[in-house]
Parts: C-alpha cells; structure tokens; sequence
C-alpha cells in the first residue's frame, strides 16, 4: 500500500462523509454550486479565482477540481497558468508586506550614529537630517495639484476666482477644475448633507498631487511608494498616468506623469470627483 498523506477520495468515503452530517453536507454543496454560479462574474473568471486560492491555501483537492472546472469552463492553459502566478504573486507579498512586523520588532531604523557606526557621537539637531547635493531629488518632482472637498461649489469656485484670480479650466455639475495663475491645479468638488460650519475633516484639502518630470522618474518614485504601500496603484487616464498610494499616516498620495504643464487635463479623471 502507498503511504500518502493526500489519499484519493472513494466512492466509499464520500458517502460516509456526507451520512455523519448529511444537513450541513447538503447546505454546503448548495452553498458551493451558489458561489460559482455566473453572476457579476462569469463561471469560468470564478473558477479561475478558485484556481490561484487553491494554490494559496495549499489544497491539493481543490488544485485539482478547480483546475478541471476552469478548464471545462473554457480557461485556457495560459490563463490557468497566469491565476497560479497571482497565487504565487501573493503569497510572496504576504512576506514582504509583514517583514514590517520583524523591523518593528527590532525597535525601528537604527540612529544616524549607529548606521556610521561613531560611538559617544554628539547629539545632532534635526537640520542633520536634511539632505544635501543628493542628484537624484533636485528637481524631480514638484508639487502640482490639491484635491478639495467643498460645501458649496459655487461658492468656493467664486471665493477662489476673485481672491486668488484662479480660472476655471473644467467645469463639472458637482465638480471642477481652477487653475492658479502660476499653474497649480484644484480639483473640487462638492457633497450634500453639510452644514454651515462643517466637522472637522468634512472639507478641505483632501490630497496632494505630485508630477514627475518623465516615465523612468515616475517608476522609480512608484518603486518607493510600494516599500511603504504595497496597495499602491497605478492607473492611466485620458493619456496621463497616475500612482495613488498612502503615507504612513494612512492620507492619500498622488504622483502623475505627464505634469499639467506638459499636457493640460481636458477631463477631471473619476478618482478627484470624490
């Protein structure tokens, strides 16, 4: 007899699984045939699914099943192969993601002192702490857009016309585009249900927009952003690439590339009208 530890399911065994809890095993098959039914989804995208969480969780079974059904469901080799990536994808980031936890656990970044390795070094303020001559910050990135929540919008848009002299550049129903006279961009945008004197945190600037100067500068920014935000998110609309992350306080970050002045926006993308 083989010694295995994944045995094959026999006609046998099956039946007595499923005569020690015949109600729970019926709500389960019932359960099951529901989930992979086509919906929003279609069969075989969830079967696809099923495929790289199979890999995820290990389950030899549910690699096997699910493998066949995909591939009955019309899934290609190719695509079968590309879910099991994603498999892999994830559970390697898994790793990655929570190597934070062993950082963490060796009391955060070592002092300037001790990554010079200069014992008794004398105390240095904060100023010691600003980079000087580094080739690869000057210049390359500036400062480019806000994003706003506002109460009114017509309100705001006029306020920010007659103080600052800003035009408007796009106008939406519930949102719009101003533009300051040097060039830096406000998005607005307005919601319902505020009161006079809004909460704090209601309104106001919701988020910086960065512009990389070119392609290779915005990727190697992007690149940062992941080491602190995995979920860091790359989207192109309407000829403009954005990279959406978090800081570490959890506020949103924006970088885009081409910047306002290398190509004017003639739309407000849907990720700024709140």
């Amino acid at each position: 007899m083989t010694d295995t530890v994944y045995h094959p399911t026999t006609p046998e065994l099956a039946a007595w699984r499923k005569g020690l809890a015949p109600d729970t095993h019926r709500a389960f098959e019932e359960f099951s045939r529901s989930v992979f039914a086509g919906g929003a989804l279609p069969e075989k995208t969830k079967q696809l699914i099923a495929v790289a969480a199979a890999h995820i969780t290990q389950c030899p079974y549910c690699i096997t099943g699910h493998t066949r059904l995909a591939s009955r469901k019309g899934a290609s080799p190719q695509e079968i192969m590309e879910a099991v990536w994603v498999a892999a994808e994830m559970r390697a980031g898994g790793a990655y993601a929570h190597s934070t936890l062993a950082l963490h656990a060796l009391d955060g970044p070592p002092s300037a002192a001790h990554r010079h390795g200069v014992d008794g070094a004398a105390e240095q303020d904060d100023d010691s702490h600003v980079d000087e001559g580094r080739a690869d910050t000057e210049a390359v990135v500036t400062v480019s857009s806000a994003v706003m929540q506002v109460s009114d919008l017509n309100r705001s848009v006029s306020y920010y016309r007659e103080v600052f002299l800003c035009r408007v550049a796009v106008r939406e129903p519930k949102s719009a585009l101003l533009l300051t006279p040097g060039g830096f961009q406000i998005y607005m945008y307005a919601k319902g249900g505020l009161s006079a004197r809004p909460a704090v945190g209601r309104v106001g600037v919701k988020s910086l927009i960065w512009a990389a100067e070119n392609e290779t500068e915005l990727q190697r920014i992007a690149a940062r952003l992941r080491t602190y935000d995995v979920a860091t998110d790359t989207q192109t609309v309407n000829g403009v690439t954005f990279v959406d992350a978090c800081d570490p306080d959890g506020t949103r970050v924006i970088v885009a590339y081409p910047s306002p002045a290398q190509l004017p926006r003639e739309l407000i993308a849907p990720r700024f009208r709140g």
